[in-house]
């Protein structure tokens, strides 16, 4: 790296969005449907660090902006994307280095910063440590009729109702936020805050991969029959590519997870896929075999979400999420 220190320029300038497209390109194997949302939509808004090596685009990261509530206190917090280094550049130091410049950026501006790595080992390396596992479940479909009629008679048993986002109105996703927020405020730690606008953009980054958002409510009745209320169970989004139903954002309220898990596989009843792979927090993750009849289930470990704290007290911040939070933010 030391023939270079002297010679890379970092910069927040946006002057080159054709470039960091392509280096994003060649280093996600994410499908161009989602990868024209992203500098369409979101790109705009967020910080992007690049690295310039003799004029030419060598490396890169985009921090994206989040309202986090961590410990009952709001921040502005960061959230890391779209590392990456041209692969002629690898091994080099190039990517510690911009690093180094993205956390002093930003030491002041919340308690820390967090991302979903691809090798945590190397984030470790870094100061990045695990505060949120994920696991894989990967349901093939083997006997479509068992599948269907067990999957069907215990999601009717539960008296579940699930609305698709992309159904309602703007307007309604404020009061959804707000009621996810009220929730989450009493189970975790360290959340991202919802509003309006988070709604919209969690749509429509589903919707660009054929996907949809799904709120999932249980009815309640009193003694007389006569509904009371609803009840979140929680909400879970999807994307569809070749027949597979990939579900992120996979979050049950407390006790609920059972009852979610069932309404993902009736949607892919529905939508006639073979195949599911859900990521679901480990702290959430229960027994389900009884659920997947007519299928084979295949359980492995997930990527999940490393923070490094900001603040003096990084022990404690680390500590803390460790204990209870939920980070489901894919861009």
């Amino acid at each position: 790296m030391d023939d270079y220190t002297n010679d890379i320029i970092f910069t927040y300038e946006k002057n080159n969005k054709e470039e960091v497209r392509k280096l994003w390109e060649d280093s996600f194997n994410d499908p161009d449907s989602f990868v024209d949302y992203y500098f369409e939509n979101i790109y705009e808004k967020n910080r992007v660090l690049s690295a310039v090596f003799m004029g030419e685009l060598i490396g890169m990261i985009h921090l994206n902006p989040y309202k986090v509530n961590y410990m009952g206190e709001e921040y502005d917090c960061s959230y890391i994307v779209g590392v990456a280094v041209r692969s002629d550049m690898q091994g080099k130091g190039v990517m510690k280095n911009m690093m180094k410049k993205v956390l002093d950026d930003i030491k002041d501006e919340a308690p820390f910063t967090f991302l979903m790595p691809k090798k945590q080992e190397y984030y470790n390396s870094l100061g990045f440590l695990p505060v949120y596992s994920t696991r894989l479940l990967d349901i093939s479909i083997v006997d479509v009729d068992e599948f269907d009629r067990d999957v069907m008679d215990n999601y009717s048993s539960l008296m579940l109702d699930v609305v698709n986002l992309s159904q309602l109105e703007s307007n309604e996703y404020c009061e959804i936020a707000e009621w996810m927020n009220h929730i989450m405020s009493n189970q975790y730690n360290g959340f991202c805050r919802r509003d309006g606008d988070y709604m919209n953009e969690f749509l429509q980054e589903h919707l660009c991969q054929h996907g949809d958002v799904c709120i999932v409510t249980e009815s309640e009745v009193g003694d007389d029959g006569e509904e009371i209320y609803h009840n979140l169970v929680g909400v879970f989004a999807y994307d569809i590519y070749d027949e597979v139903m990939y579900v992120e954002r996979f979050w049950p309220t407390q006790g609920n997870m059972v009852a979610l898990l069932s309404c993902v596989m009736k949607q892919a009843v529905d939508i006639t896929c073979d195949r599911l792979i859900v990521t679901v927090a480990d702290d959430d993750l229960e027994d389900v075999s009884h659920l997947v009849s007519g299928a084979e289930l295949d359980i492995s470990n997930g990527n999940g979400v490393m923070v490094i704290g900001l603040f003096e007290n990084t022990e404690q911040i680390v500590t803390n999420l460790q204990s209870n939070c939920f980070f489901d933010e894919i861009v």
